[in-house]
């Protein structure tokens, strides 16, 4: 069991959001909402093609499209939104950690020269390894997720790692504490059935809230692992 009690983990997470929620609102636009929004349209567009191809009568141009539809989700997903998630997390940390990163931080991490490649590679590999698992059934896939839920942060921590020895560590980390980031994701349905209420809008206030409490969840785990006694409620380090 993981020595910080959720609502410490959430406490702090929103005391280093008070005064800061409009470079967070700025980031999720940027990196969530403003990708996410294209990609819809795109695949809008894509899909409307497809459909009035079909009406005129070419069921394969259609289904051409619909194809042309799915790999450029695919591909967007793997090139640039996958990434982007990973320097996401980069910022939730160094946040936490005390630091006000500049709100074009996620894409300047992400798509530099030295990170893009491995953060692509990582995203991947992460999201391949829990379809494979999820292929066996359901349960390991979501156990898989857990498992490799810290890799992100652990890149930062340890820039001579390269995916697979992160995934690795991640799953190390999270030996006995998967459990324990469930519980944490549980207390957040709340808050994500209100985000649906608000056609999804209250999510530029839930994501960094639950982003941070995660980047926390990590903090603790790192404390614990190398012995460091109860000090993150009270401090940003």
């Amino acid at each position: 069991m993981l020595n910080y009690a959720r609502a410490e983990l959430k406490q702090s997470a929103k005391t280093r959001l008070n005064g800061n929620w409009g470079l967070n609102i700025v980031v999720v636009l940027f990196v969530v909402a403003i990708p996410a929004v294209v990609l819809g349209i795109v695949d809008g567009v894509l899909q409307l093609c497809a459909a009035l191809t079909s009406e005129v009568g070419s069921d394969g141009g259609a289904a051409l499209i619909s194809l042309l539809s799915s790999l450029v989700n695919l591909g967007a997903t793997i090139l640039f939104l996958g990434p982007l998630t990973v320097a996401y997390n980069w910022f939730s940390l160094v946040f936490m950690r005390g630091q006000t990163p500049d709100y074009i931080y996620p894409y300047r991490t992400a798509f530099s020269e030295v990170n893009y490649m491995r953060f692509m590679l990582t995203y991947f590999m992460m999201q391949l390894f829990i379809f494979l698992w999820s292929l066996l059934f359901i349960i390991p896939g979501i156990v898989k997720s857990f498992s490799y839920a810290m890799t992100p942060f652990i890149l930062m921590d340890h820039p001579e790692m390269e995916w697979k020895e992160a995934i690795t560590e991640s799953r190390r980390l999270m030996d006995g504490h998967k459990g324990d980031l469930f519980v944490l994701y549980l207390s957040f349905i709340p808050w994500l059935l209100l985000t649906c209420l608000t056609m999804g809008i209250l999510l530029i206030y839930v994501t960094p809230y639950m982003q941070m409490t995660v980047a926390n969840f990590y903090r603790g785990l790192k404390e614990e692992d190398i012995g460091v006694t109860r000090a993150l409620p009270n401090q940003t380090m």
